[in-house]
């Protein structure tokens, strides 16, 4: 649930930020004088998003390695149980297949 929240917030603040950049490159192209006061705002607002961008980058590969990580963990656990499995499988095949043997034991000395 929280995760959703983070994910939604994320998503609009990569907008929002995507959104600044374009105002700054446009804001950029009309303020060429660079003493203005625009320049200083629009070079604000680029330094905030491309910052903003790689603290999403990097949270982003974040979740991606710990999912990695999460999946590495759990084969060795399924693999074991799988084991554990074959193990009581063979069990149960060698019990079935010595009360066979009884079996054709008993039928070997019953008279037709």
């Amino acid at each position: 649930m929280v995760n959703k929240r983070i994910e939604r917030y994320y998503k609009v603040a990569l907008a929002v930020i995507f959104l600044l950049a374009i105002a700054g490159i446009v804001g950029y192209i009309f303020a060429l004088d660079l003493r203005t006061p625009l320049f200083g705002s629009v070079y604000i607002i680029l330094q905030f998003a491309i910052l903003s961008l790689i603290i999403y980058i990097i949270i982003k590969a974040k979740e991606w390695i710990e999912k990695y990580l999460e999946a590495v963990t759990e084969k060795p656990n399924e693999i074991s149980e799988l084991r554990e499995t074959i193990t009581q499988l063979r069990i149960s095949t060698d019990a079935i297949g010595k009360k066979i043997d009884n079996i054709e034991k008993i039928l070997e000395n019953v008279p037709e």
